[in-house]
């Protein structure tokens, strides 16, 4: 059930295969979270339009939303998220010239308000 958003600024320039970032990451999620990797759904942004610190244009982002249903410990969220950033720094580390910023952010869904058909 995880739902992921993957945004990057369009100025990075890296070779990376968006496309075999996220298996890794859903493979993560699988083993972190205990969840079934099927039901992990990726949405991939390229930010055409963005501003960052003064403007200047080696500034670069990527920002990975994971949305995760609730019930799972801080500690397990904490832990989730490090490996995230520590798995897109390895993926990302050729990117050369650019002051880039890698962020995670791991939210919780409530069940009540998440509907589903398979």
């Amino acid at each position: 059930m995880p739902q992921l958003k993957f945004e990057y600024s369009d100025n990075i320039r890296s070779e990376v295969n968006f496309q075999h970032v996220l298996s890794h990451v859903h493979q993560l999620l699988a083993q972190t979270i205990s969840c079934n990797i099927e039901d992990c759904k990726s949405r991939i942004i390229r930010l055409d339009d963005f501003f960052i610190g003064q403007g200047e244009k080696e500034n670069a982002m990527i920002h990975l939303e994971v949305n995760i249903l609730e019930g799972r410990s801080n500690e397990l969220k904490h832990d989730l998220g490090q490996k995230l950033v520590a798995m897109l720094n390895s993926f990302f580390s050729d990117v050369e010239g650019m002051n880039l910023q890698i962020t995670v952010e791991i939210k919780d869904i409530i069940k009540n308000n998440y509907h589903k058909i398979a």
